[in-house]
């Protein structure tokens, strides 16, 4: 796994594949609200979601401990990251598997 950090973001690859791209104008992530809309007509169900808010997740932290990559991201001007991703790789045999875990600040 290759970690390539630039002074606007960072690239994320494998065997010459990238697996995530960020960069402050072009965020990975974003968070939003949106208005929900569902029909249900004899147990057959139509959902829709109207967009309301979609903020960029323009900042993000990266940090390493190992094979382990952790990526704290955040809106500008916010000091406590809303989303965090941890890349892990585990190599075994002639295999290698790669576990990509997220986790919200706050899950409302």
């Amino acid at each position: 796994m290759e970690l390539n950090q630039y002074p606007d973001g960072f690239e994320l690859a494998l065997a010459g594949r990238t697996l995530l791209r960020h960069r402050a104008g072009q965020p990975a992530f974003f968070i939003g609200q949106g208005e929900p809309t569902v029909h249900m007509n004899h147990g057959h169900f139509e959902l829709a979601d109207y967009v309301v808010a979609r903020i960029p997740l323009a900042q993000a932290r990266v940090s390493t401990a190992g094979e382990a990559i952790q990526i704290e991201f955040g809106t500008a001007g916010c000091a406590a990251p809303l989303l965090t991703v941890r890349v892990n790789e585990e190599a075994q045999a002639a295999t290698r598997r790669i576990t990509i875990d997220f986790s919200c600040a706050d899950p409302a």
